[in-house]
């Protein structure tokens, strides 16, 4: 009996399956990549009841459960899903012992807080102090476990960034050159030894202007955001500009543009504001409507989003979260389950407002 026509039945099965299989496989790895699987969600959020004399302060950073806001000094309470505790006064703007100038704080990875003190006129650094538990108003106001760094022999800088990213216990990474070495963007700074180093990056886009304002508009308003396992994230506030990358040494690598608006013109208003934790990047899309479509023309200085794009770390953008309200930045709570929406600035009468927004519903 010949039994040759099932064997070879056997082997175009045996095919077929492999076919489908790598079809199946280029399917996924196609959709992962090309973002055709990016999902859309709506989320309500709860309004956090504001203590009375935190009215018109500007919150601008939380450090585990305590957000940190400015109104000439630096102001702390603790911040939950339902109410922003009554604040106290914790780091002093003025000339005295103890006293700041213009203050960018951020923190370590273990919560020691740092303290970046700059001059009011021109970006001349002065000094850091290191702060232990950034996250306790007790811990943070005893001056007797503070530790200073001297800072007036590193060279000054041009315009720098919002915030910055502490690297190790001596280091801590800027979006900012000196003067004297305006064609780079990032600048890490010793400050224990009072050293800064460069790293090789000078973006290629082409402006109609000199070195000295591009680097300008490129850093005044930026922010640099960590994942803690050496990836970072440049971005701009008044324009759509983002990109991921990683450093070795001095080389820089950029790994993934997430937006590439051109800087074609001059602007003030803040269009774009960010928070990221180790696995996601949150994006508030400030242009935007409320269906996440970029509005190219807006009269209010003070613009409200809704829109939030999320990235991985690659830059794939995985989901867009529309919120229930608008608002003008975005954090996260230390356990990266809640995203905190505010309001700061309007033209209006309006008072500021927080909304909590509770993540685990849509992960």
């Amino acid at each position: 009996m010949d039994t040759e026509p099932p064997k070879k039945s056997s082997e175009m099965k045996r095919i077929n399956y492999f076919i489908v299989l790598f079809l199946v496989t280029l399917f996924y790895s196609c959709s992962e990549h090309s973002g055709s699987v990016i999902s859309e969600v709506s989320i309500e959020g709860i309004k956090v009841e504001i203590d009375s004399a935190n009215m018109y302060m500007g919150p601008k950073f939380l450090c585990a459960d305590l957000l940190y806001a400015w109104n000439m000094d630096f102001y702390g309470g603790k911040l939950s899903t339902k109410k922003w505790q009554t604040v106290d006064r914790i780091l002093v703007s003025g000339n005295g012992h103890d006293e700041f100038g213009y203050m960018i704080v951020s923190s370590s990875n273990d919560g020691e807080l740092h303290v970046l003190n700059r001059s009011w006129v021109g970006s001349k650094y002065l000094s850091l102090v290191k702060i232990p538990h950034g996250d306790s108003i007790p811990a943070v106001k005893d001056k007797t476990k503070w530790e200073k760094f001297d800072l007036k022999q590193i060279p000054v800088f041009g315009p720098n960034g919002k915030n910055f990213v502490v690297l190790s216990d001596s280091t801590i990474l800027v979006a900012g050159t000196p003067y004297s070495d305006i064609k780079h963007l990032f600048s890490i700074i010793d400050f224990k030894n009072q050293k800064v180093s460069l790293l090789d990056y000078w973006p290629s886009e082409e402006m109609k202007c000199d070195d000295r304002k591009k680097n300008k508009r490129y850093t005044e308003n930026s922010y640099i955001l960590e994942n803690k396992n050496g990836r970072y994230l440049y971005q701009n506030g008044f324009v759509r500009k983002a990109f991921i990358f990683t450093f070795d040494g001095n080389k820089t690598n950029i790994l993934s543009t997430l937006y590439s608006d051109p800087f074609d013109e001059e602007k003030s208003t803040e269009v774009l504001a960010c928070c990221a934790d180790e696995n996601r990047i949150y994006m508030l899309l400030r242009d935007s409507d409320s269906k996440g479509e970029k509005i190219e023309e807006y009269k209010n200085p003070f613009i409200f989003g809704n829109t939030i794009e999320v990235f991985n770390w690659d830059g794939v953008k995985q989901q867009v979260i529309h919120l229930d309200e608008y608002g003008q930045n975005i954090m996260l709570s230390k356990d990266n389950k809640t995203l905190y929406l505010f309001s700061d600035y309007s033209e209006d009468i309006s008072e500021p407002f927080i909304y909590s927004y509770d993540l685990d519903a849509i992960y």
